[in-house]
């Protein structure tokens, strides 16, 4: 059980002319009711769960934008459409099994489904309801004590935000989401094989391949009255590769030191709604390299490390915009740590060494991204110093 207050003011004025500008008001409350239950039994050599679920939730939201219409005078503007109540009840049943089949290689699998039925109040008001399967089945061989493999296939059901169901402005970016009371949850067919290989007195090395099959994604497009919200697209795709190793270094006479190594790859593809053309996700990191360092230093209370990251951002799309953010893309940071002052672990650090930057990037188009003319670029670099940081944690 759980309730959450929504109050936000936005305001917007132009440096160039005080005596124009924008207020959105945003009230309201989100509610969430769960109830589960579960129960476990052991038959015909396998462990069997019959798993219900059932979960209420619901958003009610006020929306008021005003314009500046003259020296701090504020007048509102009819905005309709960002005002209403969304409402959900949920249900899911799953029924699964744990089987040992050989010593070497156990079977995991559930079936089930979820309905659910959403309700919308206000100036677009809907009623719908929805049925989905949901499902999954892994094995996991483990032929030796330093090899493990799994591969496993899951049907997966996602879940609205409500949010998006009523309109929504960006005072910042001149932005507005319009709002879409057709929105269905997204399905997932999902296949993850995982190997991990222990390195002797070396370490650990494990790599993940992810592919999953999207219907039903959730993307921003353009509506027939020529606004744009979020809506679903038919068909979408994701190749996810995550490549993690942890390397001791007492091998190599530095006793107590240990380095991790993670690689991270995503590449998606989806039909643009507004071009046409095959295109990756919009928004959101797709490459990712990251060192860590530790030393803990024999004999003492201390350690000191180090890590480094690289991150790249895809692009984000609208109908008129293209945006890229690069939030410190080239991290670099140390640490110092003594892990007994008074009970206690006494950690500074020391972030951005390099001295990266936030950027960001925005082409707006004069109308639909492909086919109009290049209305304005924006450039944005804020310049980010040394960042400190100083912790203490323990029990008192």
């Amino acid at each position: 059980d759980a309730d959450e207050t929504i109050s936000s003011i936005y305001e917007l004025r132009p440096a160039e002319n005080r005596d124009s500008g924008e207020r959105f008001i945003q009230t309201g409350a989100q509610k969430e009711k769960i109830g589960r239950a579960e129960y476990n039994w052991s038959m015909l050599g396998a462990d069997w769960q019959l798993a219900g679920e059932a979960a209420f939730n619901r958003l009610e939201r006020d929306s008021q934008l005003f314009r500046l219409s003259g020296p701090s005078v504020f007048t509102e503007v009819p905005f309709p459409s960002g005002s209403g109540n969304v409402t959900e009840d949920r249900y899911e049943m799953i029924a699964s099994l744990n089987r040992i089949l050989t010593p070497e290689l156990v079977l995991q699998a559930s079936i089930g489904g979820e309905y659910s039925r959403i309700r919308q109040t206000g100036n677009a008001a809907n009623s719908r309801s929805f049925w989905r399967p949901k499902g999954s089945m892994s094995l996991a061989w483990t032929p030796s004590e330093d090899f493990n493999f799994s591969l496993g296939v899951e049907r997966r059901v996602g879940q609205l935000q409500f949010e998006d169901f009523l309109a929504n402005l960006e005072l910042d970016e001149n932005n507005e989401n319009s709002g879409n009371n057709q929105l269905v949850p997204s399905q997932t067919w999902e296949i993850v094989a995982e190997i991990s290989k222990t390195l002797g007195e070396w370490g650990t090395t494990t790599l993940m391949i992810e592919q999953r099959y999207i219907d039903d994604y959730l993307d921003v497009i353009p509506l027939t009255n020529g606004q744009e919200s979020l809506g679903n697209i038919e068909h979408a795709s994701r190749t996810e590769l995550e490549w993690i190793t942890t390397l001791f270094l007492d091998k190599i006479g530095w006793t107590g030191a240990k380095a991790k190594v993670r690689f991270e790859y995503e590449e998606g593809k989806i039909q643009d709604p507004v071009t046409g053309i095959l295109r990756d996700f919009s928004g959101g990191r797709d490459r990712e390299f990251e060192i860590d360092l530790r030393h803990d230093v024999q004999g003492s209370n201390f350690a000191y490390g180090g890590n480094f990251r690289y991150e790249r951002n895809r692009p984000s799309f609208r109908i008129s915009q293209i945006k890229v953010e690069k939030d410190l893309p080239l991290s670099l940071s140390f640490f110092l740590e003594n892990k007994d002052i008074l009970g206690t672990t006494v950690k500074l650090e020391l972030e951005n060494v390099l001295g990266d930057t936030n950027r960001k990037y925005r082409t707006i188009f004069d109308g639909p991204r492909g086919v109009s003319a290049v209305l304005l670029s924006e450039r944005e670099i804020y310049k980010v110093g040394p960042i400190f940081r100083f912790s203490i944690s323990g029990s008192f």
